[in-house]
This record gives C-alpha cells, sequence and structure tokens, in this order.
C-alpha cells in the first residue's frame, strides 16, 4: 500500500488590523459622545444656580444664556452686550424657548434687564434654570 504524506504548511503569524482598527474607532466615538454631554454652556462658565424644591423642564429647542454673579451675559462661552442679544435670538424670537441661568448671586435688577430685552424682542417662553432642591424642606 502507498502511504499518502501529509503535507505540513507551516503559516506565518500574522496580526490582524481590522478589530483592533474596530476597537481604537469606538473609542474615540466613546469619547466624543461622552465629552458632548455637558452643555456646552455649562462648560465655559462656572454658575451657581439657585435651589428650588420644584421645576419644570424645558422641552424642545432652547436657548441658554447665563447670567454670571457679576452681572456678565453669556452665550456659548462669549460675553454678550444687552444689543448683540438681538443678533443672537434672531428674527423668529416668537417660538424660541430661552433658558436663563443665572447666578444665584447676580442682581436681580440685571436678569429682569435681560427679561425686558428678551420680551422687547417676542420672546415669551423663558425659564429661569435652578438646581434641584432637597425632597422635603
Amino acid at each position: 500500500m502507498s502511504q499518502l504524506r501529509r503535507r505540513h504548511h507551516q503559516r506565518l503569524a500574522t496580526l490582524e488590523l481590522t478589530p483592533l482598527v474596530d476597537v481604537a474607532l469606538m473609542l474615540v466615538v466613546f469619547l466624543l459622545l461622552s465629552s458632548g454631554m455637558v452643555a456646552p454652556e455649562e462648560q465655559y462658565l462656572e454658575v451657581t444656580l439657585p435651589v428650588t424644591a420644584s421645576g419644570d423642564e424645558a422641552v424642545g429647542e432652547t436657548m441658554t444664556l447665563s447670567v454670571a454673579a457679576s452681572g456678565a451675559l453669556y452665550f456659548a462661552g462669549r460675553t454678550l452686550d444687552l444689543d448683540q442679544l438681538a443678533e443672537v435670538v434672531g428674527e423668529d424670537s416668537s417660538r424660541l424657548t430661552v433658558v436663563l441661568r443665572a447666578d444665584r448671586d447676580s442682581r436681580h435688577g440685571r436678569v429682569m434687564e435681560i427679561l425686558d430685552v428678551l420680551r422687547g424682542m417676542g420672546v415669551r417662553r423663558v425659564y429661569s434654570a435652578s438646581d434641584q432642591g432637597p425632597e422635603t424642606w
């Protein structure tokens, strides 16, 4: 009987790059998504919000304005004057919802000035941001 010989081929060790690239891209996507979880306004300006026992979430697309303790008005990380607020709000302001993040140490008069300008431009829905207080007061 003839005996068949098996040929033994040695395979060269190869490094598969596809799974490595997949993992690297997943990490990049994770970092991009997780860094976007913080609202841009909260990244730029440290505002100590007043504490309240109740409140509602603003629904729909909102524009967030921040008022520092010094009274400075901020939008998307840049300082605004009341005159520049009209440019930021735009023409179709009747449908706009504004969230006002005023520092608890800011002057009430300054907040009222900003609200007056917003109402003069036709903004009807303005929410005041606050931190959730304790369950029982």
